[in-house]
């Protein structure tokens, strides 16, 4: 598409030479009463090219607008591609029935046990893997939006994030033994959880206010 119109430019900047050509040997002469061998062909010459000018920029219009639209398209598609990615993340979570923000983490001797083994289980570690794999391909289809790829490398850094924090405890889960480190566990949990599903919110709402203004 971008050769196309490289190709129409060029074809228009020829046009405007003749066009300059033509006032230049066609009408001067003309002007000052010289004989030409054909008035006639001279004015056909000149319409001819005004005509060309003319087709030649409402094909540029044409193609400019068709390259718009491509663009356009793709942008959307990208989007697409992107939410499809950030609600599964944000529903997910909330599935588990465990509290996403870090002020409804337990902190009673068996709430934060219990919420860490919920945390730490490897259904939940292998579905966060998941979307840790997914998100290679939406970090690289988001660069060609900025605004977008900002908010999708931070919430790929709290999904790093959160997968080391679960499979850190996940290894060191029963040498804890102590109350006050499976509290301090889960709360970093919770925590970065917080932060991880509030990013993904916010792509959400990014691309709900993109799409709104298009």
């Amino acid at each position: 598409m971008k050769i196309m119109i490289k190709i129409a430019i060029g074809v228009l900047f020829v046009g405007i030479i003749i066009i300059a050509t033509d006032f230049q040997w066609l009408w001067l002469p003309l002007a000052h009463g010289e004989q030409y061998p054909s008035k006639i062909a001279a004015l056909f010459m000149a319409v001819s090219a005004w005509v060309t000018l003319l087709v030649v920029f409402a094909a540029f219009q044409t193609i400019k607008q068709r390259d718009d639209q491509v663009n356009l398209d793709r942008k959307e598609l990208i989007l697409n591609e992107i939410i499809k990615w950030a609600i599964p993340i944000c529903e997910y979570m909330l599935s588990r029935h465990l509290p996403p923000f870090e002020k409804h983490c337990p902190t009673s001797a068996g709430g934060s046990e219990w919420y860490l083994k919920e945390a730490i289980k490897a259904i939940v570690i292998a579905e966060f893997t998941k979307f840790r794999i997914q998100s290679v391909y939406i970090v690289e289809i988001s660069k060609s939006i900025p605004e977008v790829q900002t908010l999708v490398n931070n919430a790929l850094k709290h999904l790093r994030g959160q997968i080391r924090l679960l499979n850190k405890y996940a290894e060191s889960h029963f040498k804890i033994g102590r109350k006050n480190n499976e509290v301090k566990a889960s709360i970093n949990i919770a925590r970065n959880e917080d932060r991880l599903y509030d990013s993904a919110l916010e792509i959400i709402k990014k691309i709900g206010n993109i799409n709104s203004l298009n």
